[in-house]
């Protein structure tokens, strides 16, 4: 008897918590939506430091974890608040970390900023590139891990990194440009589960691309498919005016239920976890040999992460 009540209690409970998160969400309409996604994404893209996590999903059925690609932009914060420290304009102890891993395994990453001497010598701007494919060749669909990885050191500011077109495609800006390229009569609000609402500082967006859109992009671009093709619809999370969570979810018709499945997302914060830079003057046991003074050009990291 006593499980029943409390059970009973429990499942009230969250009626009355569901009952009053709802009626605190109100919808806004379509152009005020859009207006919203527009300054959000503007705001996103001016912002210095950030982290994002995009989860690419292999198999549409499944929904299991294929890739991942990290991008921790960090600067050291104040002591009693999450504010970057500035000096002169700049930011103090300014570093960048990005990760690409596959089912679970990292296998390349970027460490850039400045590095520590382990003597106690003087700093040096350095890249650190270690990569465990046996196959480094851009493009290709999935990488075998590799027992030994290859280390790269070389000479590196993070600011002369930042604006190389090696970095470029894993700026936020560079993440968030198609969204900042749809128009209003690119979106399409009459798809299942459309939805434009807002609940405190949460904006929620779900909405379709437009084929003319599609068709469009393709045409403008050599013929590469926009990100959003073969999208169902579209899921937005915009907070504090910036956006948080971008997800893209495809047509399923697996099993009884043809519910969306997820095959793409990006979360995204303004203030990353705390890492640190190697000190570069360690030798390391798989490259002790490696002079990180003439290390070779980065061709880049393998498309698609």
């Amino acid at each position: 008897m006593k499980k029943t009540l409390h059970r009973c209690l429990a499942f009230w409970l969250c009626l009355l918590t569901i009952l009053a998160l709802t009626s605190c969400t109100k919808p806004i309409t379509e152009t005020d939506a859009f207006a919203r996604l527009q300054d959000a994404v503007k705001k996103s893209k001016e912002t210095e430091i950030y982290y994002y996590l995009k989860t690419e999903f292999a198999d549409k059925t499944s929904g299991k974890l294929q890739r991942t690609t990290e991008v921790n932009l960090w600067a050291v914060t104040e002591e009693t608040s999450s504010t970057p420290v500035l000096k002169d304009g700049a930011y103090q102890n300014y570093k960048l970390s990005i990760k690409g891993t596959e089912k679970g395994a990292e296998l390349w990453s970027w460490l850039c900023g400045d590095s520590s001497s382990a003597d106690g010598g003087v700093s040096q701007s350095v890249l650190f590139y270690t990569d465990w494919r046996k196959e480094r060749t851009p493009g290709l669909a999935s990488y075998e891990r590799n027992s030994k990885p290859y280390l790269v050191k070389r000479e590196e500011h993070l600011s002369d990194f930042l604006k190389s077109e090696v970095y470029a495609p894993y700026s936020l800006s560079a993440q968030l440009t198609e969204l900042s390229l749809l128009t209003a009569d690119d979106m399409d609000f009459s798809v299942p589960s459309a939805k434009t609402t807002v609940l405190g500082e949460l904006v929620k967006l779900v909405f379709g691309v437009r084929k003319e859109y599609l068709a469009k992009y393709k045409a403008e671009h050599g013929g590469a498919p926009s990100i959003f093709e073969g999208s169902a619809h579209v899921e937005i999370d915009l907070t504090y005016g910036r956006v948080q969570k971008i997800a893209l979810f495809v047509p399923s018709n697996v099993g009884v239920f043809k519910s969306p499945k997820e095959t793409l997302r990006w979360e995204i914060f303004y203030l990353g976890s705390r890492f640190d830079i190697p000190k570069y003057d360690v030798a390391d046991a798989n490259n002790a040999a490696n002079d990180w003074k003439d290390a070779p050009v980065l061709a880049g990291a393998p498309v698609g992460f």
